[in-house]
């Protein structure tokens, strides 16, 4: 029997003469059980990979600091968002490689891929490569391929349906070769070859891992066996130059961007210094315009780059993460600035009320009153932003709560997500969705601070201000009571003419059977979603202001975007073009809307001049559309009197083209016989109730059957809803089609140029004449009487200096003038404030942000070397980040300013290690 050392000797000899060094295998067990077959998985499909040559580095060539495979098994976000390495992970199990399929996927929906790989020397086993601790946590079975991997070397692939039930992948497990697909591009000569073992040359510093790493692959029986030429890259895709041009273009442009984030930031801050130093309210409030326009600019520029990095991952993220944090000073900078003007303003108006009140004349009397409704007025305006605000904090936390209660079943973390904020940069790919989110809410809180501050020391000035003026309200009270005693009978029967005005019925007019709407989506889209959608529609929790007629009635006062269940449309056709245009500024830049003639039902309700559409509109309803330029207003030229509105629309029917209002050929005529709803009871019970939920589906099960409604909501169904980014997208990409044919849009237009006035009043329920196909008639001087008395009953009569419409004269009562003068008010979320000359004063000094110096440093930092931390930890980390957020304001804006104590600023704990994914990485 041979002895322990005998047995010892003969082990090392038989590793000594094995052909080569590189595929020595440390134990014996692994040595058997080669050859072996890899998987990987992948989101791309084969003829990807096929184009491309086969699996590349995310950036090729890797810069040579980063062979290290120290570097490669950080498990974390590198400096450039997804991880750059010239490593391709493999493993020996299918299923491990369908799970990393499943996370790295960039779409909840679809399929993902595994492609089996038939091992080559170039490929080594990792966890005999790393050192003991990393060894012990690290999965087994990871081989990594250096340089990339050939297509010729796929043996084939399989189809993973995205987001499979558990029984499925047990089905797929149990006998994969039902899916399996051979590769027709495979080479045998791959059959002979195996891996190589561990090499831990290349688990040291940088720069000695790029030569070992080098060294490797020049050994015979290794690199050449994939094309190894000497240096790296192994290979290139063969669009590599085109495409390198292109990440250098990218890098620039990123580059430029932000440095105007920087630069306009800086000037931010520079305009809350100057609002700082100065002592005149004027000054002071042409610097907040300076500051907003600014912070504007910054934001514009953060975002770019955060667009930049997004598709080219050669851009760093130390650029994108400058950008951002630049843009975010300009934010806090301009809160600050708005707060400053606000303070300066309300203390000037105050100083100037008390002194007036001392002259105790009429005037003065009536310009104290007046300076103390300024201090009012700022008030007002501050209310109105602050709603705002609450709104985006509220929207905020929701997304919080949604992220924590939805990140156990969520499949992939490369998903698009939403972070429902304006002015929020942000980039999924150099910044975890559940990391800037809580950053984002940080932010929001700190202007929201600013404001509630703000609030409450104008809501003291005023106290003060109305206490000090009380002379001069006297002044003015007892000047009124003379007043109304020398009232002339000539005013008692003007008021009486105006109260028989005021009662008398309205209109016995027909009910409107036809609305105009305007939207940034093209026919296309609406189609698609089976017509428009209110906004509340894909809300999971909608408030219970989104069911009542007063929150759409008073939906001017906020964004365009608030949750509701009413849709605005339109009786004139100039009110929906310029709904339209407005949508197109905020959601769909660079492209031009359309405006919409939809079939009245009864499911909508007259709002003053607008029409409510509960529920929504569904596209059978649409009977023609039109595009319309997305720099469209209404024009401003004068109409006099009835005779001269005839004129225009006269002039407008005889040269009407033949193509203005394109017919929607899905149009159901079952919606001929219907005009919208005239019940006053329905429009009070909407308008008000005390159960607003349950009065809007009643009325929906009531008048909602001639549109689909059967009980429920949404009206649509909401996983169709096209978003405004979906849709900007696809318009750029080119791949929807046009609303009109070539050659419509511009005949339309210079019809609309050439009759601006009779355009812009032309009322829906009379459209039908400009559709072909649908009721025209041949009089044109019959339709021009019809529509401007049709006008005449729509209430759509524009502001002074626009269009006028004429009117029964009214005697008007002569009155005591007691606060003439509008009382200017400081806009407070980063918007242009007007400028006002008041008398200067000090204003409490209010902190600057801290600043860095003006260098914009756009120089790579070391990453320090982390271990990925267990699931267990990681989950808790995730759960601490996210539990930090302060709750949302609750109920009004009194109720939050009425709290005692102010809701503290969010602080955050320090940043965590990056989810554990699967052991693959490359």
């Amino acid at each position: 029997m041979l002895s322990r050392w005998t047995l010892l000797v003969l082990s090392c000899i038989s590793l000594l003469l094995w052909p080569n060094a590189a595929f020595a295998e440390v134990d014996g067990a692994a040595a058997k059980e080669q050859p072996f077959d890899l998987f990987r998985g992948d989101s791309r499909p084969p003829n990807v990979l096929k184009a491309e040559g086969g699996f590349l580095p995310s950036l090729n060539p890797v810069p040579a600091r980063l062979y290290s495979l120290i570097r490669h098994m950080g498990y974390r976000k590198g400096q450039y968002g997804r991880t750059i390495t010239p490593y391709i992970s493999t493993t020996k199990y299918l299923e491990t490689a369908i799970q990393y399929a499943q996370y790295s996927a960039s779409s909840a929906t679809g399929s993902t891929y595994v492609y089996r790989i038939s091992p080559t020397p170039h490929i080594f086993d990792t966890s005999q490569s790393v050192s003991l601790e990393i060894h012990k946590g690290m999965s087994k079975g990871v081989y990594d391929a250096l340089g990339g991997i050939l297509w010729q070397q796929v043996r084939g692939y399989y189809e993973i349906p995205l987001g499979a039930s558990k029984e499925v992948m047990r089905e797929i497990l149990a006998d994969p070769e039902k899916i399996y697909q051979p590769n027709p591009q495979y080479d045998t000569r791959f059959d002979e070859y195996r891996t190589s073992s561990g090499q831990p040359q290349l688990y040291v510093k940088s720069k000695e891992a790029y030569e070992n790493a080098k060294e490797f692959m020049s050994r015979p029986g290794v690199g050449d066996v994939v094309g190894w030429q000497g240096d790296f890259p192994l290979f290139q895709e063969p669009l590599h130059e085109q495409k390198a041009v292109k990440e250098e273009e990218a890098y620039e442009e990123a580059m430029e961007a932000a440095t105007q984030a920087k630069s306009a930031s800086k000037e931010t801050i520079k305009a809350l210094k100057a609002i700082q130093k100065t002592n005149n309210v004027a000054t002071a409030l042409a610097e907040v315009n300076k500051a907003s326009g600014a912070a504007k600019a910054s934001i514009a520029g953060a975002k770019k780059v955060a667009n930049i990095v997004q598709e080219h991952i050669g851009v760093g993220t130390y650029i994108y993460q400058e950008a951002k944090k630049r843009s975010e000073r300009a934010r806090e900078a301009v809160a600050q600035a708005i707060q400053e003007a606000n303070s300066k303003a309300a203390r000037s108006y105050f100083e100037e009320a008390k002194s007036l009140d001392k002259a105790q004349t009429l005037e003065s009397a009536r310009k104290a009153i007046e300076k103390v409704r300024q201090i009012a007025d700022l008030k007002t305006t501050l209310k109105t932003k602050m709603s705002e605000m609450i709104s985006t904090l509220d929207k905020v936390h929701q997304a919080i709560r949604e992220e924590k209660e939805s990140r156990p079943a969520r499949i992939s973390y490369n998903v698009q997500e939403n972070i429902p904020s304006e002015d929020n940069v942000w980039a999924l790919n150099r910044e975890f969705y559940f990391e800037a989110l809580p950053n984002e809410l940080k932010v929001l809180q700190y202007g929201f601070d600013k404001m509630r501050d703000t609030m409450e020391f104008l809501s003291k000035l005023e106290a003060k201000a109305e206490a000090a003026t009380e002379t001069s309200r006297k002044i003015l009270e007892k000047e009124k009571a003379t007043a109304q005693e020398e009232v002339s009978d000539t005013s008692a029967e003007a008021a009486t003419v105006q109260d028989q005005a005021s009662t008398a019925p309205a209109t016995n007019a027909a009910l409107p059977n036809a609305v105009f709407y305007g939207d940034v989506l093209w026919p296309e889209e609406a189609k698609k979603q089976g017509g428009f959608h209110a906004t509340a529609d894909t809300m999971k929790n909608p408030k219970t202001a989104a069911f009542t007629l007063q929150a759409f009635a008073d939906s001017d006062k906020f964004k365009r975007n608030m949750q509701s269940y009413f849709v605005k449309a339109h009786q004139t056709f100039g009110e929906a073009a310029e709904e339209a245009v407005a949508k197109t500024a905020e959601l769909s830049k660079g492209f031009d809307p359309v405006v919409y003639t939809v079939h009245a039902t009864p499911n909508m309700v007259k709002v003053g001049k607008e029409i409510a559409v509960a529920g929504g509109i569904v596209w059978p309803q649409v009977m023609a559309w039109t595009q319309v330029p997305r720099d469209y207003a209404m024009p401003s030229d004068g109409v006099k009197g009835k005779e001269e509105l005839r004129e225009h629309f006269d002039k407008a029917y005889q040269a009407k083209p033949e193509r203005f209002l394109q017919k929607n050929e899905d149009y159901d005529a079952k919606f001929n016989e219907y005009t919208i709803n005239d019940s006053a009871e329905d429009q009070k019970s909407l308008m008000s109730s005390e159960q607003p939920r349950k009065t809007f589906t009643d009325f929906m099960t009531k008048h909602g059957a001639s549109v689909g409604f059967k009980g429920k909501l949404p009206l649509l169904e909401a996983s169709k809803a096209v978003t405004s980014k979906a849709s900007v997208a696809a318009k750029e990409k080119g791949t929807l089609s046009a609303p009109h044919e070539e050659g419509f849009f511009e005949e339309a237009w210079d019809f609309i140029k050439s009759h601006a006035v009779a355009v812009a009043l032309l009322p829906a329920v009379l459209a039908a004449n400009l559709i072909p196909g649908l009721g025209e008639i041949a009089d044109a001087a019959e339709i021009a009487a019809l529509t401007s008395e049709a006008v005449e009953t729509t209430d759509v009569l524009l502001e002074t200096g626009s269009i006028v419409a004429e009117k029964a004269a009214a005697v008007e009562a002569p009155a005591v003038e007691v606060a003439a003068v509008e009382a200017p008010a400081v806009e407070v979320p980063a918007v242009e404030a007007p400028a006002v000359e008041v008398p200067a004063v000090e204003a409490p000094a209010v902190e600057v942000p801290a600043t860095e110096d003006n260098a914009l440093t756009l120089e790579s930092s070391g990453t320090a070397e982390t271990t990925p931390l267990d699931e267990e930890s990681e989950a808790r980390a995730v759960e601490e980040q996210l539990s930090q957020a302060p709750e949302p304001p609750q109920g009004t804006v009194k109720d939050a300013l009425s709290k005692s104590s102010k809701t503290k600023s969010l602080r955050l704990p320090g940043r965590p290690q990056r989810v554990k994914e699967p052991a693959l990485t490359g």
